[in-house]
C-alpha cells in the first residue's frame, strides 16, 4: 500500500498539500503528516506510559464518561460481529469542557487529571490537544480547497467542536484474530478526521479490497485518516478506511489519538458539488451517539 506523506510544517506548499490530500483521500483515505517535533511526540508518549503505569485504583479516580477521564479494560467492543470479547485496551480522554458549552454530556463535561500523581500531565495534554486542534483546522482548509470550496468553508462548522484527545494503552497480550481477540476491533472512525501518534510498535492494520495491510508510519509523522463524516460530505469521493489493531508481539503498545468532530448540531450531508446525494442528512450528534451506543461494552468505572 503506497501511502502519501503531506507536509504541513512551517512554510509548507499549500498547492502541493491540496493535491496530495485529494489523491490520498480518494485512494486509501489515509496519509502520513509532517507537523510535530520529536520533542512534542516523545513527551506525550512518556506521560501516557507514566499514567497507565499508575495503580488501577488511582486511575479509576479519574473516571467520568466515555469522552472524559479514564476508561478501564473492557469498555469498548468495536466489532461485535467478529469479536469474542472487548478490545484489549484502556484509555484516558480529554474532551471539551462543560462550563464552556450549552450542551450536556457525553459531548461536554469537566475534565479531571491525576494532579497529585502526575502534576505535569494536565498541562501537557491540554497543550497537545490545542496543537492538534490548530493542525486539524489547517487540514480543514486544505480539505475545503480540495473540493474547490473557499478555504474557510468549514470554519463555523467546527465552532464548539466536541473533539476528543485520547491516550490508549493496548495490553501486552497477543491478539488472536481467528478467535475474535483483538487489541481494537475493525471499524471506521466516526468524525471528520483522525490524527494518530504511535510509539512505533506494529499493530495498526487497514483493510482494502478484503485484504489487511500493516501500517508503519515514517519516524516523525502522524497517521491521518478520513472519518465517516468527511466520507458523507464527499459523497463517497473520499474513503473512510476500515482499520483495526492486532497485537502481534505480545508487548505493550501506546498511541495518542485526536478525533476531530464538527459541532454536534451540524447537519452532515453531501456537498453540492459532489454529485447526486448518496446519504440522507444526519446531525453530528445523531451519528456519534449511534456509534457510542453500538460499541460501548460496559460502564467506564
Amino acid at each position: 500500500m503506497d501511502i502519501r506523506t503531506i507536509d504541513l510544517s512551517e512554510g509548507f506548499d499549500e498547492a502541493e498539500a491540496i493535491k496530495s490530500l485529494r489523491l490520498a483521500a480518494q485512494s486509501h483515505g489515509l496519509f502520513f503528516l509532517k507537523a510535530l517535533s520529536d520533542e512534542e511526540s516523545s513527551k506525550m508518549l512518556e506521560i501516557s506510559k507514566d499514567f497507565f503505569a499508575l495503580p488501577e485504583e488511582v486511575k479509576r479516580e479519574d473516571s467520568i464518561d466515555y469522552t472524559h477521564g479514564y476508561l478501564g479494560p473492557g469498555w469498548q467492543l468495536l466489532d461485535p460481529g467478529h469479536q469474542s470479547r472487548a478490545d484489549t485496551k484502556e484509555a484516558f480522554c480529554v474532551g471539551p469542557e462543560l462550563e464552556d458549552q450549552a450542551v450536556q454530556p457525553p459531548f461536554y463535561n469537566n475534565n479531571t487529571f491525576p494532579d497529585a500523581h502526575l502534576p505535569e500531565m494536565r498541562g501537557l495534554m491540554t497543550r497537545y490537544k490545542e496543537r492538534m486542534f490548530e493542525l486539524s483546522k489547517r487540514l480543514n482548509r486544505i480539505i475545503a480547497l480540495s473540493f474547490g470550496l473557499p478555504g474557510d468553508y468549514f470554519v463555523h462548522t467546527f465552532e464548539e467542536s466536541p473533539a476528543i484527545l485520547r491516550m490508549l494503552h493496548y495490553a501486552a497480550e497477543k491478539s488472536d484474530v481467528e478467535q475474535g481477540v483483538l487489541a481494537a476491533g475493525a471499524h471506521t472512525d466516526w468524525g471528520m478526521i483522525t490524527l494518530l501518534l504511535t510509539d512505533g510498535q506494529p499493530g495498526l492494520e487497514v483493510e482494502e479490497n478484503g485484504e489487511w495491510f500493516d501500517i508503519r508510519e515514517p519516524k516523525g509523522t502522524l497517521i491521518c485518516n478520513v472519518g465517516d463524516m468527511l466520507r458523507m460530505w464527499s459523497n463517497d469521493m473520499y474513503i473512510s478506511p476500515r482499520h483495526r489493531v492486532v497485537n502481534k508481539t505480545g508487548l505493550d503498545r501506546y498511541s495518542i489519538v485526536f478525533f476531530f468532530h464538527p459541532n454536534p448540531k451540524t447537519v452532515v450531508a453531501p456537498l453540492p458539488n459532489c454529485g447526486k446525494p448518496m446519504y440522507p442528512e444526519i446531525t453530528c450528534e445523531e451519528h456519534l451517539l449511534s456509534r457510542y451506543r453500538a460499541t460501548r461494552r460496559a460502564p467506564p468505572v
